[in-house]
């Protein structure tokens, strides 16, 4: 059975179609399930230098077998939505502007066992309508 105190592991990676990025990170969470909904919190580490205060934003992870919400609190703000089929539309804010988002999911992989839930995503990212990368994401709560 999860118990409340989690570690949540993210893997991303992200390709314009030259260039690939990736990234991965542990952080310490909290998890609950309400309903039919497992929901994940944790803080998520954006920028961390010796010389500067260290920025992070708050992560909501809500969890259903063909969806997943992501939403984002702090300097960056954003909710994003994943469910294969259904674009999702909403705003993506930053320090340096609001953009527009468009997310297209072309792969949503939720596997819950006793003791973690993983999740695999692959999925289409835009911008102000302009297609900005190809993503995958796998997030593993244990």
């Amino acid at each position: 059975m999860i118990k409340n105190e989690v570690l949540v592991t993210i893997r991303g990676m992200q390709s314009d179609g030259q260039e690939e990025d990736s990234i991965e990170t542990i952080q310490p969470g909290k998890y609950r399930h309400i309903g039919s909904t497992d929901v994940v919190s944790y803080d998520e580490l954006l920028l961390e230098n010796e010389n500067e205060p260290t920025i992070s934003s708050h992560n909501l992870l809500k969890i259903q077998p063909h969806l997943v919400v992501l939403s984002k609190k702090g300097p960056v703000q954003s909710e994003m939505e994943f469910c294969v089929g259904k674009p999702y539309h909403g705003f993506y804010q930053t320090p340096y502007g609001i953009f527009d988002m468009t997310i297209e999911t072309a792969v949503l992989n939720v596997v819950q066992t006793d003791e973690e839930i993983a999740l695999f995503i692959e999925y289409f990212l835009e911008l102000n309508g302009t297609p900005i990368s190809k993503n995958k994401l796998e997030i593993t709560i244990r």
